[in-house]
């Protein structure tokens, strides 16, 4: 079982809102940025991957995955930052906090192998959020229902990765990596996830919001000549991967 725990290890991610009648804007805006942010952002130390993406609902997403939270931080002060939040506000785009995640469990298909490695199509992230002085209590409902999710999630097609997070600050989130929407939004069917780990959830007071899923516009991972990143078996093996646009919207986790 490719099954890792690795709480130093996190999840970056970044969201926004914006008109869903400027969808067309973003997603130029989306891709220009990446020209300048994805040199940018593969100098930093302790950088495994990179993914940035679109709803048309609305919603853009940049998530990261990075040795520790201190490697996590580094992005939010590179210059190219301050061009990209000026790109994002030109298109309507309001930003929300960053909020990184450090991983309690990930999974990917047995399968997976140097062979069959591939940029994704889609993320889906599924958010809920809790009391911080639940933390504990989390944590462990986090572990125990990942026993029962990981066999159940890793045999579903399209999946190419899945990661679950959870924050000090009083938020959780399943991120996951797929090759098409549709494959990606079978997982909300799941009994797994419906029944058991939602009721595991609303146990420690958890409040779901709806899941989000974004088509891949971009993608960046450290040159292939760099040393490999403690951790890397996490990230998908792929260079800059430009992404063609996909129907995505929103679900129930």
């Amino acid at each position: 079982m490719s099954v890792h725990s690795a709480h130093s290890t996190v999840i970056r991610v970044s969201r926004g809102t914006f008109d869903p009648r400027r969808h067309d804007d973003v997603q130029r805006m989306v891709e220009q940025t990446g020209s300048f942010m994805v040199p940018a952002i593969k100098k930093l130390s302790g950088f495994i991957v990179y993914f940035a993406g679109v709803s048309p609902l609305g919603a853009l997403t940049h998530i990261s995955l990075w040795q520790s939270e201190q490697h996590a931080s580094h992005l939010s002060h590179i210059p190219e930052m301050a061009d990209a939040k000026l790109a994002n506000d030109s298109v309507g785009v309001q930003l929300q906090p960053v909020v990184n995640y450090p991983i309690v469990w990930h999974v990917r298909p047995d399968s997976h192998g140097p062979q069959d490695q591939h940029a994704p199509a889609v993320i889906r992230i599924a958010r809920g959020v809790f009391d911080p002085a639940r933390y504990g209590e989390a944590v462990r409902m986090f572990e125990v229902t990942g026993s029962y999710l990981m066999p159940a999630v890793k045999k579903l097609p399209g999946m190419i990765h899945y990661y679950a997070g959870i924050a000090r600050s009083g938020s959780g989130a399943h991120i996951s990596l797929w090759d098409s929407a549709a494959q990606a939004e079978q997982i909300g069917n799941l009994r797994e996830i419906k029944i058991d780990a939602r009721g595991a959830a609303a146990a420690v007071g958890a409040r779901m919001a709806e899941s989000e899923i974004y088509s891949v516009v971009w993608s960046a991972r450290p040159d292939a000549h760099q040393p490999a990143a403690h951790g890397a078996s996490h990230a998908p093996s792929h260079a800059v991967t430009h992404a063609p646009a996909h129907k995505v919207g929103a679900h129930r986790p």
